[in-house]
């Protein structure tokens, strides 16, 4: 269970501390990266919070398939095996609009928290380059292709395209109309080109097809732009999969012949996946009065994988106590880390497990039922 891993690594903190002031650092040796899922919290919780949402169509060229889009990703969300939105719509207002008004005022006929409303409109440009005449060989004198013996004209025609999507998204406490999350408008841009070589007596045939080919082009400009708008939107107010590394050290820094055999083993099982056997050969060494910065970190990192980031934050930040105290110290050329590789290790673990951490934090808030 996740609590008894967090106790287990909680009573091996006093027992770190006492035997590794007196280790250095030398140059770094290889590590394993396992990577995992996460669930994280999006940076504004207020839509997540009020989970009961009505969705008005939103305006513009795209509006509604980008409302559409969005709705069918927040009824996908789920928290713990449950859906966390009750959301209702998109629905078209009568009024043909979706002024804030109108769209609290179906949030409330609803029975939802919040409405959440918005625009989308599309641009499109083409520049078409003017038409390059080539010689294309159409007989060769052997059959390795290396002597052209007979050519014929054709024409290389290009075009450059750029799609635009700007649109904006509201989303207003149904109760008090006060608009909760508002990231103004945002411009996402796609560009791309398209060739197409033809024969010369073939040229209004073949602009009608690089025509065809563009219109193809930017049709899947605007997927893509749709998708990049949906998700961005997602991450603001939902929570979202992400996938994270956590890094293991495959060596010990000093430790040598039968415990530093019994340190790689578990290294190999971690990254066999099986990294609760690996993290209990590393809390055994311990426990058994071995001393070294590696078990430190590589403890971190289990309590890391454990979820148990406050845990993880503690032995992390232990870690680089130590690499500070020890920078310096004479030996370093007999171990297999140095001052640099620790900085660089931890401060990039300790960036990730703040984060997860305050992501956990938030996801408790998410977990706590609405007030009604």
């Amino acid at each position: 269970m996740p609590g008894s891993q967090d106790r287990s690594s909680r009573r091996l903190l006093p027992v770190l501390a006492l035997g590794l002031l007196a280790l250095s650092l030398a140059a770094c040796s290889s590590t394993r990266n396992i990577a995992t899922q996460r669930i994280i919290a999006p940076e504004n919780l207020e839509v997540a919070r009020l989970k009961t949402l009505a969705m008005v169509e939103f305006d513009g060229e795209l509006g509604p398939r980008l409302s559409r889009r969005l709705a069918k990703r927040l009824a996908e969300v789920r928290v713990d095996g449950q859906r966390l939105f009750d959301l209702t719509g998109p629905i078209t207002l009568h009024a043909g609009g979706s002024q804030d008004v109108e769209a609290v005022a179906l949030a409330r006929k609803l029975d939802a928290r919040a409405a959440i409303r918005g625009r989308a409109d599309l641009r499109r440009e083409t520049d078409y380059e003017v038409p390059v005449v080539l010689e294309d060989c159409v007989k060769y004198a052997d059959k390795k292709k290396k002597t052209c013996i007979e050519t014929q004209p054709v024409i290389l025609h290009c075009a450059e395209l750029s799609v635009t999507l700007n649109y904006s998204v509201l989303a207003s406490d149904a109760d008090s109309a006060r608009p909760i999350y508002d990231p103004g408008q945002t411009r996402l841009v796609e560009r791309d080109r398209e060739c197409i070589r033809y024969p010369a007596e073939q040229a209004h045939d073949g602009v009608e097809l690089l025509e065809g080919r563009v219109d193809d082009l930017a049709a899947g400009l605007r997927r893509e732009l749709l998708d990049q708008a949906v998700e961005r939107i997602h991450r603001d107010i939902a929570p979202y999969p992400e996938t994270v590394t956590i890094t293991f050290l495959s060596e010990p820094d000093a430790l040598a012949e039968a415990p530093a055999e019994r340190f790689g083993a578990a290294a190999d099982l971690v990254n066999d996946r099986r990294i609760e056997a690996g993290c209990e050969i590393w809390r055994n060494m311990v426990e058994g009065g071995l001393r070294d910065p590696a078990l430190t970190y590589n403890l971190a990192a289990c309590a890391e994988q454990e979820e148990s980031y406050g845990v993880a934050g503690r032995l992390y930040a232990l870690t680089r106590r130590y690499a500070d105290e020890l920078q310096g110290q004479a030996g370093a050329e007999e171990r297999n880390y140095d001052y640099e590789d620790w900085a660089k290790l931890v401060a990039k673990a300790q960036d990730r497990v703040g984060r997860l951490y305050r992501s956990q934090q938030a996801m408790d808030v998410l977990r706590t039922k609405p007030q009604p």
